[in-house]
């Protein structure tokens, strides 16, 4: 009986060994790796289902808005600046509080951090 309740303890920590292994971000530690993949992230962020999307819908986003973002450690964002005056300066502000609140699907250097400009069209 104590095989059985060990064979199936070890069978656990091997199937969530291989979960987390699976589930980890991807780390990148250059700044094209990071911008690239930044940008990458916006634009799915922005595609039907997506958090930047949803948030378009909700708030009835129009017109272009330029951006400096600056992330860092896990994907945080540190810093979101005006790159380029809007359209509307409500929408602009509305758009930079949702751009502090995301979190990028990657990892870089704990004490790098990256600056980035995206040009948002709605």
């Amino acid at each position: 009986m104590k095989k059985l309740y060990k064979s199936i303890f070890l069978l656990l920590v091997v199937l969530l060994t291989t979960q987390l292994i699976a589930q980890k971000k991807p780390y990148y530690n250059t700044q094209e790796e990071v911008i690239e993949a930044a940008y990458i992230a916006v634009e799915n962020s922005l595609k039907l289902d997506g958090y930047l999307h949803d948030k378009k819908l909700e708030y009835n986003w129009k017109g272009t808005y330029m951006f400096n973002i600056t992330l860092r450690g896990k994907g945080e964002v540190a810093t979101v600046s005006v790159a380029e005056s809007g359209d509307n300066i409500k929408t602009q502000n509305q758009i930079k509080n949702v751009l502090k609140t995301m979190k990028f699907p990657f990892k870089m250097p704990k004490d790098h951090s990256y600056k980035f400009k995206y040009e948002f069209k709605f």
